[in-house]
C-alpha cells in the first residue's frame, strides 16, 4: 500500500516537473519545430514566442538562426533585425551574420548602419581569410 502511494507521488511530481518545465520554456520548446512548419503558421504566435526567446540573456546560434529564418520568410523585418543584430553581437567575426545584417538594414532604409555593418562584414571576411 506504502508503495503504491509513493508511486502515485512521483508519477505527480514528474507531472508537475513537465508542466514547470513547459510554462518556463515553451517559447524555446516552441521553436524546435521545423522552419517550414514555424513559417506557416498564421497569427501572432512565431512573433511573441520569437520576441520572448530573444528577451533571454543566453541562447543558443541554433534557435538564433531559426527565428532569423522563419522571420524572413514571413516577412517579419522585426523579428528578423532583433535576431541578426543578436547573431552579430554574438558572433562578430562571422562575415556571413555581419552581411545578412546589413542588407537586413539596408533594406530597411537604415543605411548608416548599414554601411557599419557592411565594414564589420569586410572586417570579419579578411580576418577569415588568415
Amino acid at each position: 500500500m506504502s508503495l503504491r502511494r509513493f508511486l502515485v507521488v512521483v508519477a505527480l511530481l514528474a507531472v508537475f516537473e513537465f508542466a514547470t518545465f513547459e510554462w518556463r520554456f515553451r517559447d524555446l520548446v516552441y521553436l524546435n519545430q521545423p522552419v517550414a512548419v514555424l513559417a506557416q503558421e498564421s497569427g501572432g504566435g512565431f512573433a511573441s514566442h520569437a520576441q520572448r526567446a530573444l528577451s533571454r540573456s543566453t541562447l543558443t546560434r541554433a534557435k538564433l538562426e531559426t527565428i532569423a529564418q522563419v522571420a524572413a520568410v514571413r516577412n517579419d523585418s522585426g523579428v528578423l533585425l532583433m535576431a541578426l543584430v543578436r547573431l552579430a553581437d554574438e558572433y562578430p567575426v562571422d562575415a556571413g551574420v555581419q552581411l545578412r545584417l546589413a542588407e537586413t538594414l539596408r533594406a530597411a532604409g537604415r543605411i548608416n548602419e548599414a554601411e557599419e555593418a557592411y565594414r564589420r562584414a569586410i572586417v570579419a571576411s579578411a580576418g577569415e581569410e588568415r
